[in-house]
């Protein structure tokens, strides 16, 4: 392979053959770096062909390719992408023939899986079967002990560690409903998921059918899935205060809608500008409490008493609570299936396939901004989606499909919460990132 042929408009797909030379070459495996030594000798590519640089971002040419080619090749079952930083032949790949016509075909194929799993509409069917355990559970607040001895059993019968222990010794005497969600809903497997649920749903007679996609669904870090502090720092009344937020949170999902009360519409307009503007949470919070402190007056602190606003510690708790509940239950459900429910009828209506402004998607991801949106449909948090935006000369790769990519440099960046998310990402959607150079 000469320069010229390397400098063609389809480059990146002459590199699918020569990698999968390189691979037999190493006996069916091995890392980027000596996939593209051998390629390197085998195609007798100059140094300036290897060195070349482009773009804004300045990456290699040739790297920058090659990593495209082997992401090709994964989709196309030529390449095992199981372990991290290794390339390994399937037995496709050991027996395949690879052509300029397979290469071109099968990176068409690619691009079409991409597009049809960005275009699959949403299964949210696990939302049922999540409300009705929410209201199980309820029923376990005064009785945490037998909580405890069912999940034992849960995990046993889905043949899984049991994971709620002080410092992973002492098996929990207390425990939450947050923390129980958190046992399926963090970094794990689909599989294990809908084993877990399977379980759940025998042990609390769930009667909604066990989800096995779970798109949209939140999920918490692994290191960060329990939602109170270990025994010797925990509050007397820490877990009691989550077992009354969900008790809460239960009651407020079963009241009808207040949406069209003046007082109440003023308030979700505060918490609803701040959100779109894409302010973190702090300065959500900090905006909640000025509202307080401007309208001290029929301040609701439970379902049927209101007080005087004294923006002490408990009514400043209260507003937290509140402005969490507003998050969630209005500006992510109530108003952003308000914009969803109108979107798909005028598309109807108009035969419409797209709207240039996705007001659905803006309310729901709390921005305009396109990589944002891209980068928290993915899985990203809201600040480091903002992040990575803020920095995307650093983190933001243009790939030669006209489709944004995320430099692997995100995995080494200085921001802890930026690598550890990236990680999770990148194991589930490894073709959203381009191999750093």
């Amino acid at each position: 392979m000469n320069e010229q042929n390397y400098k063609s408009n389809a480059a990146f797909l002459c590199w699918m053959k020569p990698i999968l030379v390189a691979l037999k070459e190493l006996g069916g495996q091995g890392t980027p770096q000596d996939v593209r030594s051998i390629i390197a000798k085998n195609e007798h590519l100059t140094e300036n062909v290897i060195s070349e640089r482009r773009g804004k971002n300045n990456v290699k040419k040739f790297a920058n390719e090659v990593a495209f080619a082997r992401n090709y090749l994964v989709y196309a079952g030529y390449l095992d992408k199981s372990v991290r930083g290794l390339w390994k032949l399937t037995d496709d790949g050991w027996n395949v023939d690879m052509t300029d016509e397979l290469a071109s075909l099968k990176f068409k194929q690619g691009l079409s899986k991409l597009n049809d799993k960005r275009n699959v509409k949403a299964d949210c069917r696990w939302v049922d079967f999540y409300m009705e355990l929410a209201s199980a559970l309820l029923k376990f607040k005064n009785n945490r002990n037998e909580l405890i001895n069912i999940l034992k059993t849960i995990f046993s019968d889905a043949g899984m560690n049991f994971p709620f222990k002080e410092r992973g010794k002492e098996v929990y005497e207390d425990i939450c409903p947050f923390t129980v969600f958190g046992c399926f809903n963090k970094g794990i497997t689909n599989a294990n998921r809908i084993a877990l649920l399977e379980q759940f749903a025998k042990q609390f007679s769930i009667k909604a059918a066990v989800p096995t996609e779970f798109d949209g669904i939140p999920v918490v870090m692994n290191l960060s899935a329990w939602f109170f502090a270990y025994k010797e720092n925990r509050g007397e009344h820490d877990i009691d205060n989550l077992w009354d937020l969900l008790e809460k949170a239960i009651a407020y999902s079963d009241e009808a809608s207040t949406l069209g009360k003046p007082t109440l519409l003023r308030w979700y307009a505060v918490v609803l500008i701040q959100w779109m503007e894409g302010t973190g949470l702090s300065n959500i919070m900090k905006k909640a409490l000025e509202y307080r402190q401007q309208h001290r007056d029929n301040f609701w602190v439970n379902r049927g008493q209101k007080e005087y606003y004294d923006d002490g510690l408990r009514h400043r708790n209260i507003v937290f609570a509140d402005t969490l509940e507003v998050i969630d239950n209005i500006v992510l459900f109530s108003i952003s299936n308000y914009f969803l429910r109108f979107s798909n009828e005028y598309k109807t209506v108009h035969q419409l396939k797209e709207f240039d402004n996705n007001w659905y998607e803006f309310v729901e991801y709390g921005t305009t901004n396109p990589i944002t949106i891209l980068l928290q449909r993915n899985g990203f948090s809201r600040e480091v989606s903002t992040y990575i935006r803020n920095n995307k000369d650093e983190f933001i790769i243009e790939g030669p499909d006209g489709k944004w990519h995320l430099s692997t440099a995100l995995l080494e960046c200085s921001n802890t919460n930026a690598r550890t998310e990236a990680s999770s990402v990148r194991y589930n959607m490894p073709e959203l990132f381009a191999e750093k150079i």
